[in-house]
């Protein structure tokens, strides 16, 4: 199993005068999610055997709207770290807040992009922070 270090995964809010400038957030379709071998170096103690919790998964989704940055193409490839897949109710239609990934994990993963965070109105949790990104445009 090969590790992915030297990766940072930043913690950005979904308030749009909080987002990097180097961000980029888009309502998409997801069409395609595979995870991959690449997993986080785990926080284990020397000696002992850890699970191994999260892993990179590699998603390639339709450009529904340009909700913030600058993007043409109608087609987006980015990673993201996570524990499970979700089900296509949250990915059909959802929000990604994405920022470059370094050359390094391009090479690693294939895609030029970092999720940090993916949003979707199936979660109601989710509601008021798409709200919030969409007053932002």
């Amino acid at each position: 199993m090969l590790g992915c270090g030297g990766v940072s995964v930043r913690s950005l809010s979904a308030a749009p005068n909080n987002l990097p400038t180097d961000a980029v957030v888009l309502r998409v379709e997801v069409l395609e999610n595979v995870f991959t071998d690449f997993r986080p170096k785990p926080d284990c103690p020397e000696g002992q055997q850890c699970i191994e919790f999260y892993g990179w998964a590699k998603y390639r989704a339709r450009v529904r709207e340009v909700i913030s940055g600058d993007w043409d193409p109608v087609e987006v490839t980015f990673a993201r770290l996570e524990h499970g897949s979700y089900v296509d109710k949250v990915t059909r239609d959802c929000y990604v807040i994405l920022h470059p990934a370094s050359p390094d994990f391009q090479s690693k993963l294939g895609v030029p992009f970092i999720a940090e965070k993916l949003l979707s109105n199936f979660f109601e949790s989710d509601r008021a922070a798409i709200k919030d990104l969409l007053k932002g445009r």
